[in-house]
């Protein structure tokens, strides 16, 4: 008592159960693993209620004594039921969640041996109270309930899983639809499995006492149906809810819109005779959907010269490469529904399954899927007895598929051998090669994937003579090679003409398809002529130039990229003809640079001095190459040339001010252009002239000082004259 006074305060009364179920797995010796799936409503039910454990009990069915108790804590809360959002149903508001809820526990031989077995329970309030066929959902609770056999029988160690029901299907019910669900469950131990419709049970469990912790034995009585309502009519329709007892399937066509509960019974019988139970009880909706309608198959492409019409017989010859494929047309007037194709063999057994295209979208009212549907390799029809199809095409409607089938008998002949081949590239290539050219293509497959075939080559002089590719330091191409992986071949040139050239390669390329090995062949000739390799050079900025003229200002970047490149990725060096002081001189940075293939060097200029420029200024940038050791080069000329417009010197004083404060109190040279970028550019005169055009000053003295003595306050403008150079603007006077 002290356990369940213990356990009580933690327990939250909320209407959330959507359903549940028991299942019990054997994990060594006596020791057993307890599962309990909870399936609980996200929409209606109470986060508080959602128990982070629980406790159980197991029953002695001959007597009711309670065996044992135990706590089983949650284990997992992140799975949920995916409703699919579809445009063919008004949506109901269903959201589930699935708590999953696993201990291990002893069930000791001395205890658990009773020929009757035991059962499995507990108790919890509340239901859904949105549940419209039975009385009083939200204040009632769901008995999980399942039953076990002994450990031990006769002496001897009884082993048993209980059944463990199929995931929880996501479909919506359709109103005046006919659905089927699985339901099945899977049995580890191969036990015969029969369902039934059962009704579903009621605890002691209430708003109340929403947990009941001690154990109550059985019997535990039903819910109360709302009229019109039982066991054989917990979902109402035409046909009402029903479950195949052999598959679990559920099927019905519902007449009426709600939230319906009803439960599973799988029970497991081995050797005749019943061992145990497992119970899943669930909610399911019925909404409004649109009407579906079943697609419709269509062969209407020719195969062989004759048209697939439901019922024909084909005669088809095929090849050992390829086998046998033919298309299939589904038409389905629903707007995005998936269609499934599946292709059946009725009265032969094949060595391997029929291939089909996988499950594709209808994406308009008028779309036409194509499958393809492919038989095995090497298949052949016994002699007078064809082969029957079924194509099946089912779509994934609301309330479950609906379908269309077709079938026609074909007779299939495997052609023989000769002619084929495995379609090997590439296919005869000429290759005319300088010395040190690398020279590089892939020998692919055409086969299928799933045919891996034995590559090897060979060289072959123009002579006849035959020789392994080592022989001219080529590799070796002896490999296993699939479409998927290809063999790479990669060749370095020599430095001198091959003797008896050209040189043929021959690859061979061999698989066995259908117990008979296949051979097929590709070529490639190489010839050597005495050419070396040229080099390129250029700016990347316009890589057509071969003379690039720059003009620049003072303290103004311009940079360009010089790219050098030689074919096969031959070694490559950017060399300027000039030495590098010479270059920062004229302050021009263009590093020299090795590479191979294709390198790079910025070439920068930024000026910062006018008169140390005597005129242009030019060099030569070459690409060198070496290949086979000669050097070959290519060339290009850049010219440097440094302006200075009027633009750029437009007068940096604008102002005098007299009033004693030792600033901005006169204009000499410097504040004309700066010596920075004067550099001994001669000066020749600097005039000054008020508004009216009248001059009122003027010196060409370089060591002028100009102050405005003398001059009233006011807007006034200058010149100042250099050689080539002229500075103009205004100034104004203030005092």
């Amino acid at each position: 008592m002290l356990f369940a006074i213990f356990l009580i305060p933690f327990f939250s009364f909320g209407t959330h159960i959507v359903g549940g179920d028991f299942w019990v797995k054997h994990q060594s010796n006596y020791v057993y693993q307890i599962n309990l799936n909870l399936y609980f409503d996200l929409i209606n039910g109470n986060p508080g209620a959602k128990d982070r454990s629980i406790v159980c009990h197991l029953l002695r069915k001959s007597d009711d004594e309670r065996m044992k108790s135990f706590l089983i804590p949650l284990v997992a809360d992140t799975e949920f039921v995916n409703y699919e959002e579809r445009e063919c149903y008004t949506f109901a508001n269903v959201s589930t969640a699935i708590l999953r809820y696993r201990t291990s526990i002893m069930m000791s031989p001395d205890s658990f041996n009773h020929p009757q077995g035991y059962y499995l329970v507990w108790d919890r309030c509340c239901r859904n109270r949105t549940i419209i066929n039975i009385f009083n959902p939200g204040k009632i609770g769901q008995l999980f309930y399942a039953e076990v056999p002994p450990v031990v029988k006769n002496n001897l160690p009884y082993i048993n899983n209980t059944p463990r029901f199929s995931r929880l299907p996501n479909i919506i019910f359709c109103n005046n639809q006919f659905s089927t669900i699985d339901f099945s469950a899977n049995d580890p131990d191969g036990d015969s499995l029969v369902y039934d419709l059962i009704e579903p049970i009621v605890g002691y469990a209430d708003t109340v006492r929403p947990v009941v912790v001690d154990p109550i034995p059985g019997p535990y009585q039903p819910v109360l149906w709302i009229p019109g309502f039982g066991i054989n009519n917990q979902i109402p329709g035409n046909p009402a809810l029903q479950v195949n007892p052999k598959t679990g399937s559920l099927t019905l066509k519902p007449n009426l819109i709600g939230l319906f509960v009803f439960a599973v019974r799988c029970q497991e019988f081995r050797n005749g005779r019943k061992i145990g139970e497992v119970r899943r009880e669930f909610q399911q909706v019925v909404v409004d959907c649109q009407p579906n309608s079943p697609p419709s198959i269509t062969l209407r492409q020719e195969i062989n010269g004759k048209k697939i019409n439901n019922g024909d017989t084909l005669n088809v010859v095929t090849n050992r490469q390829n086998g046998f494929c033919f298309p299939v047309r589904v038409n389905d007037p629903q707007i995005g529904q998936t269609v499934l194709v599946r292709a059946v063999p009725q009265n032969l057994m094949l060595p391997s399954p029929i291939k089909v295209d996988s499950a594709k979208k209808i994406s308009s009212a008028n779309d036409t899927l194509q499958f393809r549907v492919c038989l095995p390799l090497c298949y052949e029809t016994p002699a007078n007895k064809p082969l029957r199809i079924n194509i099946i095409a089912e779509d994934n409607g609301c309330a479950g598929s609906l379908g269309d089938t077709t079938y026609f008998f074909i007779n299939i002949v495997v052609a023989p051998l000769a002619s084929r081949g495995l379609g090997l590239e590439p296919k005869d290539s000429v290759f005319s090669l300088s010395f040190g050219q690398r020279v590089k293509f892939d020998v692919v497959s055409k086969l299928p994937p799933e045919y891996v075939s034995n590559l090897s080559a060979l060289a072959i002089n123009n002579l006849g003579a035959k020789t392994n590719l080592g022989f001219y330091n080529m590799p070796d191409m002896s490999t296993l090679m699939s479409s998927d992986v290809p063999a790479a071949f990669n060749w370095f040139t020599p430095c001198l003409p091959l003797k008896n050239q050209p040189i043929k390669v021959v690859f061979i390329n061999t698989t066995k398809i259908c117990e008979l090995f296949i051979t097929d062949t590709s070529k490639a000739l190489f010839s050597i002529i005495p050419k070396q390799l040229a080099p390129k050079i250029y700016v990347k900025e316009n890589p057509d130039l071969r003379r690039i003229q720059l003009s620049g200002i003072p303290d103004q970047e311009i940079q360009l990229t010089v790219v050098g490149e030689v074919n096969q990725n031959g070694s490559i060096k950017i060399l300027p003809e000039v030495k590098s002081d010479l270059l920062n001189q004229y302050e021009i940075t263009l590093a020299e640079k090795s590479g191979k293939g294709q390198i790079e060097s910025p070439l920068i200029w930024k000026p910062k001095c006018l008169g140390e420029w005597g005129g242009d200024f030019s060099i030569k940038v070459f690409g060198i190459s070496n290949t086979c050791n000669i050097n070959t080069y290519d060339t290009i000329r850049v010219d440097f040339n440094l302006k200075l417009e009027n633009s750029v010197a437009k007068g940096p004083v604008n102002l005098i001010t007299l009033n004693g404060d030792g600033l901005n109190d006169h204009v000499d040279v410097n504040k004309l252009i700066s010596e920075e970028f004067r550099c001994g550019i001669p000066f020749k005169s600097f005039e000054v002239y008020n508004r009216w055009g009248f001059k009122v000053y003027e010196s060409s003295d370089p060591a002028f000082k100009w102050s405005a003595d003398n001059l009233s306050e006011g807007l006034y403008y200058y010149l100042g004259n250099f050689e080539n150079y002229l500075v103009s603007s205004w100034i104004l006077i203030q005092k």
